[in-house]
């Protein structure tokens, strides 16, 4: 580093989160007081399997309500017993597929109807595994800990910005949820006797009691303290850009660090536009020196590499539009179509499911394997004007019901859907 702060003392905080209770969340513990049956003769049990095994078909509006009137024809003790043989036949768990309902209308900022006891010991750990899940995983990250490395190569940068960007992700949406868990608790509380949720297994008491507040508070401070670990690492980065620029000769590495560095300079003169420096957890990083070092990086990489700034710029915008034409897919009708929140939120019209690994494709006649699904997705799934998808009604489409799964079909799904 030559512009005069040292990378260590940027990078000397953690990006700590607690873990606290439920160590272990044994939630389908069954209770003394129910006998278990054989799961192949238990009428319940297959209930409970035709609702997980259709699930794919079925909108999600109406899963919710076909789970919600089966809870209500068992008492929670059953459904501990289902739940766990559920669990033993590889299938996905009923509070399970509840829960990940939740997570969908709390991202895509759908009101939920408040939840009954009943409903509520069967949502609410499972959430609260899910946050639990995220802080370990920030607890393990190597760039949320004291003094992280710093890339070798250039290159690694770049895989870096990528994971942070992943949990970055995962840390809102798991904020949205610890607040629909707040509201779904408080009217909880207030409408229900303490002796009524006495008789649940300790695990969905304690799920039911916790405290999401508190735990909304840390997953945004790791937010906000993410956030900096990731202007730190772009202060290092716009200064390594700015030395390739200068003594660099092969033509993908200057245009790579061309777009680098207009996009790392934009950021962090973005951050420190926006944050008052009280406000920055990390004091080195507040010191007005570092702001001055990053801004003194750029204008030596411009004198470098001005069109190798421009014309990378333009490259990888490109690049990026391709790549999600190419790989994104939604979350309804086989990644091809938008979910109705998009129609009312724009973040939801914008966001798509990126592969974290692009997998090469297999060339036909070369391979006895099939060729990944994802690098021909729009053969299959445009080209082919007949190929069925999973619709509840469409104004381009007509409806035939399959004869072998009773599922409806869509004959005709227009191009421009």
């Amino acid at each position: 580093m030559s512009n005069s702060f040292p990378r260590i003392r940027l990078l000397a905080v953690s990006i700590s989160v607690s873990l606290v209770s439920l160590t272990s969340l044994q939630i389908f513990a069954t209770n003394q007081t129910v006998a278990s049956k054989p799961a192949a003769n238990d009428r319940s049990f297959r209930q409970a399997c035709k609702i997980v095994d259709s699930r794919e078909g079925v909108p999600p509006d109406q899963l919710e309500i076909s789970i919600g009137q089966f809870l209500k024809r068992h008492s929670v003790a059953e459904i501990d017993r289902i739940e766990k043989e559920l669990g033993n036949s590889k299938r996905p768990h009923l509070g399970g597929l509840l829960a990940n309902l939740q997570i969908r209308k709390a991202i895509s900022g759908e009101t939920s109807k408040h939840w009954d006891l009943k409903k509520s010991s069967m949502i609410f750990p499972e959430l609260l595994s899910e946050i639990h899940r995220l802080e370990s995983d920030i607890r393990k990250a190597t760039f949320a800990q004291d003094h992280p490395s710093i890339p070798n190569q250039w290159e690694g940068y770049e895989d870096l910005f990528w994971e942070i960007h992943v949990v970055r992700n995962r840390l809102k949406h798991m904020v949205q949820v610890a607040s629909l868990c707040i509201d779904q608790q408080e009217n909880l509380l207030e409408k229900t006797r303490p002796a009524d949720i006495k008789p649940l297994n300790h695990f969905r008491r304690d799920a039911i009691k916790f405290d999401y507040r508190a735990a909304r508070n840390r997953l945004v401070k790791a937010d906000i303290r993410l956030g900096e670990r990731e202007i730190e690492y772009r202060i290092y980065r716009i200064e390594d850009s700015a030395q390739l620029l200068a003594t660099e000769k092969e033509k993908k590495r200057r245009l790579l660090a061309g777009f680098a560095l207009k996009k790392d300079h934009m950021v962090i003169e973005k951050f420190f536009d926006e944050t008052r420096p009280e406000k920055i957890a990390n004091k080195d990083l507040a010191e007005p020196a570092v702001r001055q070092a990053a801004n003194k990086s750029f204008r030596d990489g411009l004198k470098s590499g001005q069109a190798e700034i421009e014309k990378g710029t333009q490259l990888m915008a490109a690049l990026h539009w391709w790549l999600r034409g190419r790989y994104g897919r939604s979350s309804e009708a086989l990644g091809l179509l938008k979910p109705k929140a998009a129609m009312i939120n724009p973040q939801m019209m914008f966001g798509l499911f990126m592969p974290r690994k692009i997998e090469a494709a297999v060339m036909p006649g070369q391979s006895t394997k099939p060729n990944p699904e994802v690098e021909r997705r729009h053969f299959y799934n445009w080209a082919v004007e007949y190929r069925p998808v999973f619709v509840e009604k469409s104004m381009f489409s007509s409806l035939a019901i399959d004869e072998d799964t009773g599922q409806k079909l869509a004959e005709h799904l227009d191009r421009f859907y």
